[in-house]
């Protein structure tokens, strides 16, 4: 159990960072619901305050993938994506909104708690943290009927990017049997002062598999000068390679990385529905 000392300390070192996932405000297009798509029959449903995009197989599938920030990742979706996953139900988890991202309400839903229950963002006081408790048994409770339902759906794998991304790690390290497999897109390790590396994992009863991928040129410059700014990406990437490892002595757990070339933070969320997409089959 953290102390409030400890629980100020973490939030203080934190708040630099926390403004640093945040998305640019932009409405979400989303091409994907009226566009010609031969294999998969798309519709968006409301449920328990969220918005639950569902790209079903017209052959019927067993295995699904589940996508948070679904405006987002759902305004990346393709018909050539989803073709190349005809038996895969591609299921959205968003918000009632008409954006893109609902950064208010995610930074609530995907940050690990770091007190008893939800605190003010030090950045943005009117705005909670630390949510996921409260987030992933609504996730795998009533959103998840509402998500399969009329599916019958055996195998999931929930992927996040950024935020997302912090959740699905958490979930994988503190709740691993809430799905099968994992796929963690630029996740935000530095949140929280890396509250990730401090989580004690639960063991894992079966073999499962996570897939990690990241950009080799993330990282927010704001005001550093060149020589600065590439020693905040070495450090940044010396943390990620150690808690990589780790993960790769965790029992029964398959670690897949890939790295992109180049691409900025925003950009690694529709490059990675190529490799998600797949590897949830």
């Amino acid at each position: 159990m953290w102390t409030r000392r400890f629980m100020m300390a973490s939030l203080a070192l934190a708040a630099p960072s926390l403004a640093r996932a945040q998305f640019r405000p932009s409405k979400a297009e989303l091409a994907i619901l009226t566009a010609n798509v031969p294999t998969h029959r798309l519709e968006v449903k409301e449920a328990e305050g969220y918005r639950i995009f569902r790209a079903l197989p017209r052959k019927g599938a067993t295995r699904a993938i589940y996508l948070l920030d679904g405006n987002g990742m759902f305004d990346a979706l393709t018909p050539d994506l989803l073709a190349s996953v005809p038996d895969l139900a591609v299921l959205g988890i968003g918000y009632p909104t008409e954006e893109r991202f609902d950064t208010t309400r995610r930074s609530l839903d995907y940050t690990p708690p770091i007190a008893h229950g939800p605190v003010p963002d030090p950045q943005r006081p009117e705005r909670p943290i630390g949510g996921t408790n409260l987030f992933l048994p609504r996730l795998t409770g009533p959103l998840r009927d509402a998500a399969e339902d009329g599916l019958s759906i055996t195998t999931r794998t929930l992927s996040g990017h950024s935020y997302g991304g912090l959740f699905t790690l958490w979930t994988l390290l503190t709740a691993p049997q809430s799905f099968d497999r994992y796929a963690a897109i630029s996740p935000s390790l530095w949140w929280g002062n890396g509250v990730l590396e401090r989580v004690r994992p639960v063991g894992l009863a079966r073999d499962m598999s996570l897939l990690l991928a990241y950009s080799n040129a993330e990282g927010r410059r704001g005001d550093m000068d060149d020589d600065t700014f590439r020693r905040h990406q070495a450090e940044a990437a010396e943390r990620r390679d150690a808690f990589v490892a780790r993960l790769r002595t965790h029992p029964h757990l398959t670690v897949k990385q890939h790295v992109f070339e180049g691409l900025a933070h925003g950009q690694t969320l529709s490059a990675s529905l190529p490799l998600s997409l797949p590897f949830a089959r």
